[in-house]
């Protein structure tokens, strides 16, 4: 059925010569789009299902939802994916005793939800620009990541929604420059789990040995991460410190047996880094989400400039990283000396502090361990009145 209903859409695309630069994106017969999917699935209006649906991209960006998920009543919510993680997606929902759906069912049984949630686009450019308007009436993103540029990581399918929950000031401004959908700052939800009383970090804490300082490397994907250029350098501040590296999700087999073969090859933390960021006395990061993780728990950040950045599609002239390194202290792989200096200069770290507690107030609203919870309330408020409104 998937097959069926993207070669209907790619031979629409193909009749328009739309090519892959968004150069002609306005174009599209976003109608007619919504059209070939509805031929492809049945006749007749789709059937609403009165509930939320969280679409998901794969396992992490479902991760992203998770603390969300417990201040909503099961009954209200389904999970629909459209990835290769299905196994461990559908593994979670059935141990939280939540409702698991693929893509296909939802389109093949011609339904559609009253609100649709994502955070990451779902498909290739010429799908995810209309494709959620099958799937829900309402559509609702959550900003994935603090990091990389807001347009570049979205592309264009801002418009597509009609409310977007960022972090704070800096992701509201520029949003609304780019979308007339209405811009709610709550936070980062995704971390919330950091600040509550139930957090356990004793899975990193019983590694660590005592009379050494922590240091967390977390790395980004792609061209963007300093894996390869910075991994000597870490591997000898690994005598003088605990030297945890966090390998980014979609990190490639190439780069994991690299660490796999290197001085650090016991100390990878491949799953949550929140333990690893509660026990870090320093987070050390490249580009993307990492470094806003630790700006917004009030970490000791240094930064890594890898000289293939500048190649990373993820990243351009308005991404938050840059600003950032306006700010804080960023380094080279030939600058193995100052890195050590900077790391054991204790008035460096406190003026940082200082600098940091700016810099939060710029990027985030402190919404720090309830952020799930009002992205919950403002979900509920929406469905309810969604439903009420079908009703009348």
């Amino acid at each position: 059925m998937a097959k069926k209903i993207f070669k209907r859409i790619l031979k629409h695309f193909r009749r328009r010569n739309i090519d892959n630069n968004f150069a002609d994106i306005e174009a599209i017969d976003y109608t007619k789009a919504d059209e070939i999917i509805r031929n492809c699935v049945g006749t007749g209006a789709p059937k609403e299902i009165k509930k939320i649906a969280f679409l998901v991209l794969s396992f992490p960006s479902l991760k992203r939802f998770e603390n969300i998920f417990k201040h909503l009543p099961n009954h209200l919510f389904d999970i629909v994916y459209n990835c290769n993680d299905a196994d461990q997606i559908k593994a979670f929902a059935a141990y939280n005793r939540y409702t698991c759906r693929s893509l296909c069912s939802v389109l093949s049984k011609n339904e559609t939800y009253s609100i649709a949630v994502s955070n990451l686009m779902w498909f290739a450019w010429h799908i995810y620009k209309f494709l959620p308007n099958v799937i829900a009436k309402t559509h609702i993103r959550i900003i994935y990541s603090g990091g990389f540029s807001v347009e570049v990581l979205s592309r264009n399918h801002n418009y597509i929604y009609d409310k977007i929950l960022c972090y704070g000031p800096y992701q509201k401004k520029i949003l609304e420059s780019r979308t007339d959908a209405e811009i709610v700052s709550v936070g980062n939800p995704a971390l919330d789990y950091y600040f509550w009383e139930t957090f356990d970090s004793s899975s990193i804490k019983n590694r660590i040995l005592k009379d050494k300082k922590t240091i967390a490397w977390l790395l980004t994907l792609s061209d963007a991460s300093s894996l390869k250029e910075f991994l000597p350098i870490m591997e000898i501040l690994n005598t003088r410190y605990n030297v945890f590296v966090n390998p980014h999700p979609l990190t490639s087999k190439e780069d994991l047996d690299l660490l796999g073969n290197s001085k650090l090859k016991n100390q990878i933390v491949s799953d949550s880094n929140l333990a690893l960021l509660k026990e870090a006395d320093f987070i050390i990061c490249d580009y993307g989400g990492a470094s806003f993780r630790a700006l917004y728990l009030d970490k000791n950040i240094m930064l890594f400039n890898p000289t293939n950045a500048e190649k990373c599609s993820f990243l351009d002239n308005d991404s938050p990283e840059f600003f950032l390194r306006t700010k804080i202290k960023s380094f080279d792989s030939t600058q193995a000396r100052e890195i050590a200096e900077t790391l054991e200069n204790e008035n460096y770290w406190k003026e940082q502090k200082e600098i940091r507690k700016q810099l939060s107030a710029e990027f985030f609203v402190d919404e720090r361990g309830t952020s799930s919870y009002k992205i919950a309330k403002i979900l509920k408020h929406d469905l309810k009145n969604n439903t009420e409104t079908a009703v009348e």
